[in-house]
């Protein structure tokens, strides 16, 4: 199974031995791709609204992916690959060359928030890396995925929140093509999958 991202339609799908693991991403998809039970590949629930987990096959420099299958999990498995952690790491990786893609400060400098909505479509994906915004938000931050491909970390401050960052996630949840939720968790919810 293809999808895309930006509206551009997935190249057809390539064979199973043709996936390399450097292409194997973990994925946030919506619970109903599941919910029916015939899912192509696996899936990890998670106590989070509208969102699973699944993985993905994404080629370097596209918006585009494809699902992993099961016959891909049982061909990686036959060479003694362990696919989630291969996962993992190239997450990692790209993660490390673009955290998130937009930010917001206030007057004086400090970070109130950071969207992800990446052209890789694997934004919000990146909040499945522990700490990545420890340094970012000093004092903690709450996550919310208002949005298939969008994703913002808010940080906790002391007094008022600056309202601005309500009215993102809620835009993006009221605006977006592929609502989720507006709901914010802690970051943790996300970490150890």
């Amino acid at each position: 199974m293809q999808g895309w991202f930006g509206g551009k339609p997935a190249p057809e799908a390539e064979g199973v031995k043709t996936c390399a693991l450097d292409d194997l991403y973990p994925i946030l998809i919506p619970k109903t791709f599941a919910e029916t039970g015939a899912w192509v590949g696996p899936v990890e629930a998670l106590d989070v609204d509208g969102l699973d987990l699944s993985w993905a096959v994404q080629k370097a420099d596209t918006n585009w992916v494809n699902y992993l299958s099961h016959a891909m999990v049982a061909s990686w498995q036959e060479q003694g690959a362990d696919w989630r952690a291969a996962a993992t790491a190239n997450l990692t990786r790209r993660v490390a060359t673009q955290p998130w893609s937009g930010e917001l400060r206030d007057d004086e400098g400090r970070m109130i928030l950071v969207v992800f909505l990446h052209d890789d479509g694997l934004g919000p994906s990146r909040l499945l890396v522990p700490g990545l915004l420890d340094e970012v938000f000093p004092n903690g931050y709450e996550v919310a995925i208002p949005e298939l491909t969008c994703a913002v970390a808010v940080g906790r401050v002391e007094g008022e929140e600056d309202p601005r960052a309500e009215q993102m996630i809620q835009g993006c949840f009221a605006d977006g093509t592929r609502p989720v939720s507006p709901r914010r968790y802690a970051p943790e919810v996300f970490w150890g999958l």
